[in-house]
């Protein structure tokens, strides 16, 4: 009996809830154990030197060398460039995108761009400038310079 993809996949996940279930029922602390072993993996894919923070740092370099003409990320609009409070923004907000653009978000985002060839029509803004952005559709920034 030849078994399809899906097939496979619903036997592999009845399998690991059995065997799940068997290691609750004999080791108390397994969960414990699971949870600290995977906080552990989530944290070390967001450090820096990680495989998401080199990712971000590409996408973050190559859409601020407009700004900045070098890798240093930096707000568009304020020059703000504490990498921690940086985000990718699309310049002509979320309305103009795919269904698919619209679900990504933070290291799907990045990925996508990237294996998009880092597209133009995204640019890198910080958390305040790209909240007003949204909300007002101006930065308070940008009302400074229009004076």
């Amino acid at each position: 009996m030849v078994l399809s993809d899906e097939e496979k996949r619903l036997r592999h996940l009845q399998a690991m809830r059995k065997y799940q279930k068997k290691r609750l029922a004999t080791d108390p602390k397994f969960k414990e154990k699971q949870y600290l072993a995977n906080s552990t993996l989530q944290k070390k894919r967001f450090e820096p030197d990680g495989v998401n923070g080199k990712i971000k740092a590409k996408v973050f370099a190559h859409y601020s060398k407009v700004v900045s003409n070098n890798d240093i990320p930096v707000c568009a609009c304020c020059g703000y460039s504490d990498i921690r409070f940086l985000s990718v923004d699309h310049i002509d907000g979320r309305k103009n995108l795919s269904v698919k653009e619209k679900k990504l978000n933070s290291h799907y985002l990045w990925k996508y761009l990237i294996k998009t060839g880092l597209p133009s029509g995204y640019q890198i803004l910080c958390h305040n400038c790209n909240i007003a952005k949204g909300q007002e559709k101006y930065c308070p920034h940008q009302l400074d310079k229009m004076k």
